[in-house]
């Protein structure tokens, strides 16, 4: 157990400081004073005044048997618009009707568009950087003397004690 505590004890008093590894890093990886700088044109922005849906077309076919005595001649009516045709039909004692729907595109147009109006924008963001406070070369050096001198009391410490 001494054994760990003293090698513990080096490691600790041995490492390097946050301080100094920060410092390191700022040298070779300097932090830039400004960044983040948007621009953005001027423009007008209109939402949108014609909405549109897209209908695809569709074929439907419905009959019906219907059990007639006497014969019926064949007989075909038919009806058409711009989004549809029908078909209905008599044959061979089968009521019928026929749809075809085309494809369609529906649009309304609103009345009342929101109309946008953006200037240009410039934003300049300012990173502070940490400032870092350099150490008197007394005092390091110093305090290394000192946890040399305490680690070597203590290690003097523990081995008079093992005999």
């Amino acid at each position: 157990m001494r054994k760990v505590l003293i090698v513990l004890t080096l490691v600790i008093l041995a490492s390097c400081s946050p301080t100094e590894r920060l410092a390191r890093l700022l040298e070779r990886y300097p932090i830039p004073e400004k960044v983040d700088t948007l621009y953005t044109p001027g423009e007008t922005i209109y939402r949108d005044t014609v909405v549109t849906k897209y209908l695809p077309g569709e074929v439907s076919v419905e009959s019906i048997y219907i059990d007639v005595p006497i014969s019926i001649p064949d007989t075909f009516i038919e009806a058409s618009t711009s989004t549809a045709d029908a078909i209905a039909y008599l044959q061979d004692n089968e009521l019928g009707l026929q749809l075809i729907q085309y494809d369609t595109v529906i649009q309304w147009k609103i009345d009342s568009a929101l109309v946008f109006h953006t200037d240009t924008i410039i934003v300049t963001k300012d990173i502070p950087f940490p400032v870092i406070e350099e150490v008197g070369t007394f005092w390091k050096h110093g305090f290394y003397v000192l946890a040399g001198l305490a680690a070597l009391i203590l290690l003097i410490v523990l081995l008079r004690r093992r005999r």
